[in-house]
This record gives structure tokens, C-alpha cells and sequence, in this order.
């Protein structure tokens, strides 16, 4: 009687004078607790608002971000679709280095231009096969986009000419869509063999008329590029013999290409550069792995192309 009469209340009065006190500490437990709902440590990408309101609900959470919160989330939103967007750039800039075409044409020849028409949407879809988060919608239309512009193309340019392009399409939408290629190296590969290769190829042939042999290795250097480049997007574990061994690839298919003693120097570093930095970082910092990635690529695409 005396444990319930005495003892027990004031063991109420001390918890809850206890939680009144630290009320504040207890309010930065639960936004810390929100923030884990709200980012991805492991990809550094954003679970969308809606998600994480959902899962409150489910967990029984009445929690509201405060004005200052929520204008850091909308910047850090705003920061990654700006650094996906600049990769995006990039890689088209990168196809039309290796294209092996006047980069004048592009601006002036119509049928460059509608190629490079095609080229946005698609190499916004290949830049989702390497990301962590993939987004639906945002697929959806690139495909829509990729569909449609690609069919005048189908029927003036040869279906012979645009064969590649078709297969570079469909696997594109394999890797992003289906489970049919779930390991690691073998979606590495495809997707280095994908991006970009037959669009190069199209501008070229668009440009010439012929496909020479020199123009089959600035693709074939391309390809391997990509393989080098597109590290971060696939593999999480640094197991840098295979980069190793396609930088040395690569090297030797540049040597081929006629480069300056100089050119060759320098883009050596790049892909030295690129490996070490492999080594060091976080495997799970995939925004910073792919902007050092899109800015080697970029580099040694101007000392190899121009």
C-alpha cells in the first residue's frame, strides 16, 4: 500500500518532470530518427517526401519539419537533380567527341541535329541505369521520347544503320526495367557496350557516309571508356584489378589512335588519377564518385577527340 500510495507516484512525478526537462533532447532524437527516414546514407539520394509520410503514419509519428529543415531538403533536392543533369550534359558531349565528326555539323546538318534530339532522352535513360534510385516516370518518358523521335529515323536512315542504336535501346530498358541481368560485372559490361555506341556510330555514318577504320576505334575506345568510367555505378566493392587491367586496354587502343607523346602522358594521369581515387573513397558516396567519374571521362575525352 505504501509502494502505491507513495512510492509510485513520485516515481511518475520524476519521469515526467524528467522528460520535461530534456523535451528538447528527446526533439532532436526524433529528427534525427526522421532524417534516416529521409536519406539514403548508403547512396546519399533522397526517399521522396511522400514515402517518408507514409511510414510515419504506419509507425505512429506525428512529426513536422520545421521551415529551416524543410528548405535544407528542397536545396539538397534541388543539388542532386543539378548534378545529375550536368552528367547528363556530359555524356552527350562525350558522344559527340567520339562521333569522329566536325563539331560545327552538329549545329549546321539537320540530320545531326535531329540525332542529337534523340540523344537527350537517351542518355538521360543510360544515366538512370547507373544511378541507385531509379525513377519510373522519368523512364517512361524518355522511352516515349526515344519511341517516337527514332521512328522517322527507322525509315530514312535504314534499318541497317539504326540496328545498333535499337540494341543499345533495348538493353538500356533490360537493365532499368527487369531483373533479367542482376550481376554486378555483367550489368558493368553491357552497359559500358550501350552507352553511346550507337549513337556515335549514327552521327558518323550520317556525317560520312562510310564507316572507316579509324572511326571504329575511336568507338572501340569508347566502349572500353565507358566500361573504365561507369565503375562507380555497379560496383560498391574496390576489387581494382579489372580497372586496372582496361585502363592498360586502354592505353594501348589510344596508342593506335596516333596521340601525341604529350596527349598520352596526360590522359595516362587522368586514368591513374581516376583508379587511385577508386581506392580511396567511399564506395557508398555515389554522387561524388560519379562526379569525379563525368569529369576524368570529360578530360580525357577532349586530350583523345579534339
Amino acid at each position: 500500500m505504501f509502494f502505491a500510495h507513495f512510492i509510485f507516484p513520485l516515481y511518475i512525478f520524476k519521469v515526467t518532470r524528467l522528460l520535461r526537462v530534456y523535451r528538447e533532447s528527446y526533439r532532436e532524437l526524433i529528427t534525427l530518427l526522421c532524417y534516416h527516414s529521409l536519406f539514403d546514407f548508403e547512396t546519399n539520394y533522397l526517399i521522396p517526401l511522400t514515402t517518408r509520410q507514409k511510414n510515419i503514419r504506419i509507425v505512429g509519428m506525428n512529426y513536422h519539419l520545421s521551415q529551416k529543415e524543410k528548405l535544407a531538403l528542397t536545396n539538397s533536392k534541388k543539388n542532386s537533380q543539378l548534378q545529375f543533369a550536368l552528367r547528363v550534359a556530359i555524356t552527350l558531349l562525350i558522344w559527340l567527341l567520339f562521333a569522329n565528326v566536325p563539331l560545327k555539323t552538329f549545329f549546321e546538318d539537320s540530320s545531326q541535329i535531329q540525332l542529337i534530339l534523340i540523344s537527350i532522352p537517351f542518355a538521360i535513360l543510360l544515366n538512370q541505369v547507373a544511378a541507385p534510385n531509379k525513377n519510373t516516370l522519368v523512364t517512361v518518358i524518355c522511352d516515349s521520347l526515344v519511341g517516337l523521335l527514332s521512328i522517322h529515323l527507322f525509315l530514312h536512315a535504314g534499318y541497317l544503320n539504326t540496328a545498333l542504336l535499337l540494341i543499345d535501346f533495348i538493353f538500356a530498358n533490360i537493365l532499368l526495367l527487369t531483373p533479367l541481368v542482376n550481376e554486378p560485372h555483367g550489368r558493368w559490361i553491357i552497359f559500358g557496350i550501350i552507352n553511346g555506341s550507337g549513337m556515335a556510330f549514327l552521327f558518323n555514318i550520317s556525317y560520312h557516309h562510310y564507316f572507316s577504320l579509324i572511326s571504329l576505334m575511336y568507338i572501340t575506345t569508347l566502349i572500353f571508356s565507358n566500361i573504365f568510367f561507369s565503375y562507380h555505378g555497379f560496383m560498391t566493392k574496390q576489387n581494382l584489378s579489372s580497372l586496372l587491367i582496361i585502363l592498360i586496354l586502354i592505353v594501348m587502343l589510344c596508342l593506335t589512335l596516333q596521340l601525341s607523346f604529350l596527349r598520352m602522358i596526360l590522359l595516362t594521369t587522368i586514368l591513374g588519377f581516376y583508379l587511385f581515387f577508386e581506392s580511396q573513397v567511399n564506395p557508398k558516396n555515389f554522387n561524388k564518385r560519379a562526379n569525379v567519374s563525368a569529369g576524368c571521362y570529360f578530360l580525357f575525352s577532349l586530350l583523345v577527340c579534339l
